[in-house]
């Protein structure tokens, strides 16, 4: 048996900090031009607004600011990053930025992350081109590069947690020519198909573009498979100062509902090979996604541009499991609950407009922006199906599966409850970038947001019928100081505000209290013709946090929670041939009150890792005469953290575990050359390459004796081809 270690305290160390390494980088590297203008214009659109494995410029502040002036940590996942790595999620895209760990996905279902500590399923933190996006499935071939916003972003995107966004890019149509088809194969019978072409529709002043994908591979444990696909129109129109853009995108997806491995009483990981399954062939999740996009910008004279984007999603899947709820490790029975749930629906509509120019108060300059967003998010919790009793267990060391349909668990399967819930908000917000000198930056900025929300469940058992609604306002503001030191070389400080009204919707729906949340960050940024890179410490308040009780079904907004450390990020070319994206993140947090579950309380957030760092690096050989070969890899440290079984019925209640750090190895080497006038690329590709087994996140939520653990995907061969024309 593989046991885990319980810690009754654990006593954190100070952590001393500098910014020592970009002070030496900022000095060898002075060589700028100093000299602004007052000039704002659109960002061009085109193939990559990335250098290689560094951004310049982010958009995820709704500025055209450069990363440099900031004052707030901004990480960007570039094209050529994504092209390296070859991600199959959004946590795998975000493996080499700092502060960025795994959160319950409930099997698969959703984009789940943490950011800085905070952060959860359905909370709204992804967007896409900088309106909120959908819960699921986010991460696709239509995407160009990921931006993350650290710490409190109510000021710009209204109701969300403290950590930060996420904000996917999407490839938009380009006024030249380009064809691109490609393909790839790996083991457990990967295989992936699809193309993406894009060019101007004669002399109209409209493009196009066109994005298919499809691809499929097995599961890595003993049953399951993954098949995803994508087909993506979008067009666009450029005037001489304004351009639209109009997108849709059409989704299918099937992939295995696995709740992972298993912790029982005492902290033991079940002792039962890694790739044995205890659940059935019914865990399986199948859905479709649509969505819309409309973006535009119109520029007033050189000062003012104004920008407005509007997305809507709408996804429906449903899924089966059957659930482990309790385990005898002397006999090897386990007990199951076997569930169906059909029509489930999440529906988001999002829009923003913002209004941003330059102007000058005497000899200081002043950025403003001006903004409005608006969003709606429904979620419908269909009616769920259960199966118990002892027909239905299970024995761990020599599983006879049932083979059971979802036809026979609704049929036979007693109805339990349904959920519906929608969200509707309003934020009208301006902020001020104001040049004191040519060197010092302060920025202020004040948001009204407005909510309006109801929740409804039924209980099917006794047909008890409850409903709640709240609505109500919330004034936000943000300060920000930043200097720089030299032209390439910043140094800042910001104080930020996050805000998230909440309601209960398990078994008793109630209005609860918003979550709030409070940050400061202190900062340096060095930026320059090869590298771009961030150092920041950072202070997170959080209160009101919803904790709920899985045996009772209650909850309360009584919680609050800490959240503390420093983040390193350097991305960049080094040498002539080398370049390297890589982070370091240092992570205490604590959970200061816990009325719920006070023995919870000072100790650290569920599924936080306190240290983490990465290195991904690729070398090109073509100045030594190897055009197009480039060969790279790297490392991940994913260090351990905690989960806590919170189930009061249990008789492991109470109890918490150390889940154990792992470090991942990745590589890849990379050839392209022209075939036929054509240039074609081969790229092979190995994720895990040591295949080690390593634990992500957990779902101690459950109203079970167990709690099941997500386990990191298992090592990955891809060979992928592709021609461009």
């Amino acid at each position: 048996m593989s046991k885990i270690s319980k810690k009754q305290g654990a006593k954190f160390k100070t952590i001393g900090l500098s910014f020592a390494l970009i002070s030496a980088m900022a000095q060898a590297g002075f060589s700028a031009d100093n000299n602004a203008t007052a000039t704002l214009e659109a960002i061009e659109v085109s193939t990559s607004a990335d250098d290689g494995y560094r951004a310049v410029r982010s958009e995820v502040g709704k500025t055209n600011t450069p990363i440099l002036e900031i004052p707030q940590t901004v990480n960007v996942v570039t094209q050529q990053q994504l092209i390296d790595k070859k991600p199959d999620n959004l946590n795998e895209a975000l493996q080499n930025v700092s502060g960025v760990s795994y959160f319950n996905t409930t099997s698969g279902n959703f984009d789940s992350t943490l950011r800085r500590g905070f952060g959860s399923e359905r909370d709204g933190s992804i967007m896409r081109n900088g309106v909120t996006a959908g819960v699921t499935h986010n991460f696709n071939a239509t995407v160009q590069s990921v931006e993350v916003l650290k710490g409190p972003a109510s000021l710009l995107y209204g109701i969300q947690e403290p950590g930060g966004v996420i904000n996917l890019v999407t490839k938009k149509p380009q006024y030249e020519f380009s064809n691109e088809i490609f393909g790839g194969l790996g083991n457990r019978r990967y295989w992936d198909v699809g193309f993406d072409s894009t060019g101007p529709i004669g002399d109209s002043g409209f493009a196009y573009r066109l994005i298919y994908d499809q691809n499929a591979k097995n599961y890595w444990r003993e049953y399951g498979k993954y098949e995803n696909f994508i087909v993506a129109p979008s067009i666009s129109y450029k005037g001489d100062d304004y351009r639209i853009d109009l997108g849709y995108s059409h989704a299918k997806y099937k992939n295995p509902a696995d709740r992972g491995m298993y912790i029982v009483r005492g902290g033991i990981i079940l002792p039962i090979p890694k790739e044995r399954r205890l659940d059935e062939k019914i865990n399986e999740i199948e859905g479709k996604i649509d969505t819309f996009y409309l973006g535009f910008e119109k520029n007033f004279g050189e000062n003012w541009l104004l920008k407005g984007n509007y997305g809507f999603t709408r996804s429906k899947h449903e899924y089966g499991q059957a659930r482990i709820m309790s385990v005898n490790l002397n006999s090897g029975i386990a007990t199951r609950r076997i569930e169906w749930y059909k029509d489930f629906v999440h529906q988001t509509h999002s829009g923003s407009v913002t209004l941003n120019g330059i102007v000058k108060t005497g000899d200081i300059e002043h950025s403003l922006l001006f903004g409005v967003d608006a969003k709606e998010y429904m979620r419908k919790r269909p009616p769920q199906y259960w199966l118990t009793g002892g027909a239905y267990r299970i024995n761990i060391y020599n599983p006879q599966y049932l083979g059971i349909s979802s036809g026979a668990i609704m049929t036979n399967g007693t109805k339990q409850q349904s959920n519906y819930q929608k969200q509707k908000s309003v934020g009208f917000y301006g902020q001020d970038s104001i040049n004191l000198t040519e060197n010092l930056v302060f920025v202020a900025g004040l948001r009204y947001e407005y909510y309006d929300q109801i929740a409804r469940n039924v209980r099917f058992r006794d047909g008890r019928v409850t409903e709640s609604g709240a609505s109500d306002g919330k004034l936000l503001y943000n300060l920000g100081l930043l200097y720089l030191l030299t032209p390439e070389w910043s140094v800042y400080t910001s104080y930020s505000q996050s805000f998230k009204p909440q309601m209960s919707t398990s078994d008793t729906v109630n209005s609860l209290d918003p979550e709030e949340g409070k940050s400061i960050e202190i900062g340096s940024k060095f930026q320059n013709d090869a590298i771009t890179a961030t150092a920041a410490i950072f202070n997170i308040d959080k209160e009101n946090i919803v904790v709920t009780d899985p045996a009772t079904s209650t909850s309360d907004a009584s919680g609050k929670a800490n959240s503390r450390g420093f983040e390193f990020d350097f991305n960049g070319r080094i040498t002539q041939g080398l370049s390297i994206g890589s982070s370091y993140t240092y992570t205490k947090t604590k959970m200061k009150e816990n009325k719920q579950f006070p023995w919870q309380e000072n100790r650290p957030l569920e599924a936080t890792p306190k240290h983490q760092a990465s290195l991904f690096a690729n070398y090109d050989f073509s100045h030594l005469g190897l055009k197009g070969l480039r060969i790279g890899g790297g490392a991940r440290y994913y260090g351990s953290w905690y989960t806590y079984n919170q189930n009061s019925s249990s008789p492991a209640y109470g109890e918490f575990y150390k889940l154990p750090h792992a470090v991942t190895y990745d590589a890849f080497v990379s050839y392209t050359t022209k075939i036929a006038g054509r240039e074609t690329n081969f790229a092979f590709n190995v994720k895990n390459l040591t295949d080690k087994l390593y634990y992500v996140t957990a779902s101690s939520g459950t109203n079970s004796d167990v709690i099941p653990i997500t386990p990191g995907y298992a090592r990955q061969f891809m060979l992928t081809a592709s021609v461009k024309f």
